[in-house]
């Protein structure tokens, strides 16, 4: 589903058909160091459940 979405998205922006995308790797982050308002909006009462956001670079230390 996510790379269904990457598709839509980046085509009807760019006019880039799917096979002009090469998506690399996909994978699952933790929401709360995300800077997307719409994965904060959605994650948003698990995100305040576990204590707020974190900056990105405190999850890779």
């Amino acid at each position: 589903d996510a790379e269904h979405r990457v598709y839509s998205i980046i085509g009807s922006r760019h006019k880039a058909t799917r096979r002009a995308i090469n998506i690399n790797s996909v994978s699952e982050i933790d929401p709360r160091t995300s800077l997307e308002p719409s994965v904060l909006h959605h994650f948003r009462e698990e995100i305040a459940a576990a204590g707020g956001t974190i900056a990105p670079e405190a999850e890779e230390e």
